[in-house]
């Protein structure tokens, strides 16, 4: 009886609406003839593009902002008569739309980890048991342009992290993980407005979610701020949707030149006043040299330089200043031949740091802030030959502490960074995502595996031996040797592969770290991981 009544009042109402859109409508405005001819149009027209995008790893997401259109799809005049056999895409006639861009990514990650990554996801509440689980991984982006300059970027990506802070007095780890469940919780990565030569020629002024980054190299990796992949640096949630607003200005257009300032909140407390804030001038300084070999087109050697000054607010409302330096110097007299990279970044902070007792720094309310962090290496590579072999040495040292609770000063590096160089220590979506209080020198070869078959397919090798800064006394300092080795293919320009295993071996701090919090600590543990992206 319920099911009809519903039924008899649907039908009612259905009748009303479709009453009242009669009277609205004036058939006479269709042509139900199909003539199958399409007028010219005069209106703003909407064209869907494939973005070009280089090939790279799979980890790495792809801009937005070089595209090479396609022919656009015809539209009708303001007065045409709409071709509904056609089906086509109709603009409002007061929008100023030129073209939309539609593109993503589609892939997955497989990962088997051993029973530390367990220990270290789930702390006490550990089963002891190793895991392995399918990651799917789905973006999908879009580009509108409008007239006047005016762009608009929007980004859906699924991901669920998860975090667990772990206070022992060796230190306190905070490890953030994309989730194994819930996979399809759908979020925001970017949702801005940019707008290019604002008020002047060469300024650009972004506003919204903005996932901003400074990465020094090309691998993508950064040392600071990475606002799309990061966790709070304060430890108060397990990911950051940065909102705000960026602007770039380029002051002389002869000269690769370019000054930013941005301003980001990072967690919002409302009316508590207790947001985390991220803002500061960034200075980059581009001077490429060209390079003639006899016989042979010139090359351009990238040389880059950069100086940075930033502020971090946590809940205290007291900035953590930020000072940084950094370079990539390429040098050769025979680019055709070998290749020489000389790259560094450097750190310093200083402030007051506090978190009202909250993890996973320290219990003290106050503490004065003083930190250090930076790397510097070498890259060289041999490129006459075809397999294109190459070495790179690195020293990282990111200052820290133990966290002790009677310490008046915090040394920990404070930062969004996303340095992703080994899979086990380093790694954020699932490795141990340690960042700090840590020295490191690494190793890494690697060589074209192109002579060998069709496609493009690269092996790497890389090899780390990780120490502790500070440790409570009578703990160990030795947080193990790390070796990762990774086969990229990339099938098509579109399509990458890549399978990477990973095994970090004598970490007696880490096994010192289990044993205090009540899990069975080990000194050595194992991933293997098999991904697919493929970009659209």
């Amino acid at each position: 009886m319920v099911r009809k009544i519903f039924f008899l009042i649907a039908m009612i109402v259905i009748f009303q609406i479709s009453f009242l859109f009669a009277q609205e409508l004036d058939l006479s405005d269709f042509d139900l003839e199909d003539t199958g001819k399409k007028e010219e149009s005069k209106d703003p027209q909407i064209q869907t593009t494939i973005p070009e995008e280089k090939k790279a790893p799979v980890v790495e997401q792809k801009s937005l902002e070089k595209t090479n259109p396609k022919p656009p799809l015809e539209m009708p005049e303001k007065e045409s008569k709409p071709d509904f056999g056609n089906k086509q895409v109709q603009i409002k006639e007061d929008r100023s739309t030129r073209y939309i861009t539609l593109s993503g990514t589609l892939g997955f990650s497989y990962n088997y980890r051993d029973d530390l990554f367990t220990d270290a996801s789930l702390g006490t509440a550990s089963n002891g048991l190793d895991e392995d689980f399918f990651d799917p991984r789905v973006s999908l982006q879009l580009e509108i342009v409008l007239e006047n300059n005016i762009k608009a970027f929007i980004e859906l990506k699924n991901e669920s992290r998860t975090s667990q802070w772990l206070h022992t007095s060796s230190g306190d780890l905070y490890n953030s993980n994309r989730a194994a469940g819930n996979q399809w919780q759908w979020e925001f990565e970017k949702a801005y407005l940019q707008i290019n030569d604002f008020l002047l020629q060469g300024l650009t002024l972004k506003g919204g979610i903005i996932p901003h980054k400074y990465a020094l190299r090309a691998d993508g990796q950064s040392f600071f701020i990475n606002l799309g992949e990061a966790e709070s640096p304060f430890s108060s949630q397990s990911d950051t949707n940065a909102i705000g607003f960026l602007a770039t200005y380029q002051p002389i257009n002869m000269l690769e030149l370019y000054v930013d300032a941005f301003y980001m909140a990072t967690r919002e407390s409302s009316f508590a006043r207790q947001d985390e804030i991220i803002a500061g001038l960034n200075i980059d300084f581009y001077l490429p040299k060209s390079v003639q070999e006899d016989g042979k087109s010139a090359t351009t050697l990238g040389r880059f330089f950069n100086i940075l000054f930033a502020a971090i607010q946590g809940d205290n409302n007291t900035p953590l200043w930020t000072l940084g330096f950094s370079f990539d110097y390429f040098l050769s007299s025979k680019p055709s031949v070998y290749l020489v990279e000389l790259y560094g970044e450097a750190l310093f902070q200083f402030g007051d740091y506090s978190h009202n007792g909250k993890p996973p720094f320290s219990s003290v309310k106050d503490q004065e802030h003083l930190a250090f962090g930076g790397y510097l290496g070498t890259r060289f590579s041999y490129e006459e030959s075809m397999y294109k072999p190459f070495v790179d040495l690195s020293f990282w040292y990111l200052s820290g502490d133990d966290n002790n609770p009677n310490r008046k000063k915090n040394n920990d590096l404070v930062t969004y960074e996303d340095i992703d160089s080994t899979l086990i220590m380093e790694e954020n979506d699932y490795g141990l995502d340690i960042d700090s209080n840590y020295w490191a020198i690494k190793f890494k070869t690697g060589i074209h595996l192109s002579p060998l078959v069709k496609e493009e397919m690269r092996l790497e090798i890389l090899y780390a031996y990780f120490r502790a800064i500070d440790v409570a006394p009578g703990q160990s300092r030795r947080m193990g040797d790390e070796i990762d080795v990774r086969v990229i293919w990339e099938y098509s320009p579109d399509l990458v592969f890549s399978l990477s295993a990973g095994v970090l071996m004598n970490s007696r701090y880490l096994k010192n770290a289990f044993d205090e919090i009540g899990v069975q600590g080990k000194q050595n543990t194992f991933i293997v991981r098999f991904e697919t992206m493929l970009r659209f």
